[in-house]
């Protein structure tokens, strides 16, 4: 259970934190 609900984390907040600074990161990473 605490396995799967950290890798359900990360991804969520992957996603989350794509949706909200996808840009920045892309334009400041090249």
């Amino acid at each position: 259970m605490g396995k799967d609900f950290t890798v359900y984390a990360i991804k969520e907040g992957i996603v989350r934190f794509n949706q909200k600074w996808g840009r920045k990161v892309v334009s400041v990473g090249g």
